[in-house]
């Protein structure tokens, strides 16, 4: 018998468009543009771009793949700490990369268990203290780390965008398998921009949790994070 094609992973397949994968991560389409494609700017000969940090799942059609929501959304911890350089992220990630041997170590749960520490060790080295404000590199690195599951095999599975909730709670998910990856309120396959047409449209927080029979926090938190651009 002939052997069936495996199935293909779905956070592997280029899915978001650069303003979509924005509006999820809380990021500007222009930070997170530079960071899939480069950044173009001039110097004496031309018109240069520099190297993407994120490889994108689709270059040519600027399509982002649930890999790359992953990748952008630990890459966010950089905006957190005063006068950390995307170069200096850069160096950090080929430095765990090139000592772990692990390709894509975003997406890894041994980038947080043993890669995170030689991340920060690298990253320390260059970048003066003072400048840091009052969160260190390790603690909100662990913020972004902590609002993502593992699969089996410690690759990222589900992503629970930080701007979305609290340090504790965890209400919006991005989960590949439910809804085509769009956000959704934890827990339900309920997609968080419905939620926010119908608040828009007029409807009230207690109507629309007691049709969906789901927490009004929820909703709430729904509604608060697809409106943030």
């Amino acid at each position: 018998m002939p052997r069936a094609n495996p199935r293909p992973d779905l956070r592997a397949i280029a899915t978001y468009g650069i303003p979509e994968a924005a509006h999820y991560l809380g990021v500007s389409e222009e930070t997170l543009r530079s960071w899939v494609l480069g950044r173009k700017y001039p110097t004496a000969r031309g018109i240069k771009t520099t190297k993407p940090i994120i490889i994108p799942a689709d270059a040519r059609k600027e399509l982002l793949s649930f890999y790359n929501l992953v990748e952008s959304h630990v890459l966010l911890f950089a905006r957190q700490v005063h006068g950390l350089q995307l170069q200096d992220v850069r160096n950090g990630i080929e430095y765990v990369r090139d000592h772990m041997k692990v390709e894509r170590p975003l997406i890894n749960q041994v980038f947080w268990t043993n890669g995170k520490h030689l991340f920060v060790k690298n990253l320390e080295q260059v970048i003066n203290a003072s400048k840091m404000g009052q969160l260190g590199i390790s603690v909100i690195l662990d913020l972004y780390l902590q609002r993502i599951d593992w699969d089996a095999e410690g690759i990222a599975k589900r992503l629970y965008p930080v701007r979305a909730t609290s340090h504790e709670q965890r209400r919006i998910v991005i989960d590949p398998s439910i809804s085509f990856g769009r956000p959704i309120v934890a827990g339900t396959g309920i997609p968080a921009s419905v939620l926010f047409h119908r608040k828009r449209l007029g409807e009230s927080e207690e109507a629309i949790s007691k049709d969906y029979g789901i927490d009004k926090l929820a909703v709430e938190e729904a509604i608060s994070y697809y409106k943030a651009a």
